[in-house]
């Protein structure tokens, strides 16, 4: 059978399909549709390996391979959107924020942080120190300090220190 006969044969299609559905795939911005659509479409590709004439072995064994760490993972967002129950703090947080993240990020971030609250005239950063925590506002607010004087007040749905935090550079925020 020739190239081109081969490439558009039937016993073909379902490779085909598959890679086309693994292509799509990497289109898709959330990560768990992502990882569902590489499964089917890794699936596929598989079928088209193993029934084929000669088997193909070597991509059989790493489509399966594919398949496993897809669908682990698949378990893992799975658990993490079922597990995600919000407290009314933590709504109020998430709705501005991170509206744009599923709920399997927004369960992986709120595992990350924690929630207390401060007492008035509490400091959360002083200028030119090293800030060791970066601080979202869910109520209350604060002010901005640069050199001593107020230069803004922030309220909830602020960060503080955010720059600082991610780029290591000293913060000016107090």
């Amino acid at each position: 059978m020739g190239f081109i006969q081969q490439i558009f044969s039937w016993d073909a299609l379902p490779g085909h399909i598959g890679f086309a559905i693994v292509a799509f795939a990497y289109l898709l911005t959330n990560i768990f549709w992502l990882r569902a659509a590489a499964v089917v479409g890794i699936s596929l590709d598989l079928v088209y390996s193993l029934f084929g004439t000669p088997p193909d072995w070597t991509s059989s064994f790493w489509d399966m391979v594919f398949i496993v760490i897809n669908l682990i993972q698949l378990v893992r967002l799975l658990h993490d959107r079922l597990s995600l129950k919000l407290s009314l703090d933590e709504k109020a947080f998430l709705a501005p924020i991170v509206g744009q993240l599923d709920k399997a990020q927004v369960a992986q971030l709120l595992r990350t942080g924690v929630w207390r609250s401060l007492e008035p005239g509490e400091v959360l950063t002083v200028e030119d120190m090293p800030v060791k925590e970066l601080t979202f506002i869910c109520y209350g607010r604060t002010e901005v300090r640069v050199k001593g004087q107020v230069v803004a007040h922030v309220g909830p749905g602020a960060f503080i220190g955010d720059v600082s935090f991610t780029t290591g550079a000293k913060d000016i925020w107090i």
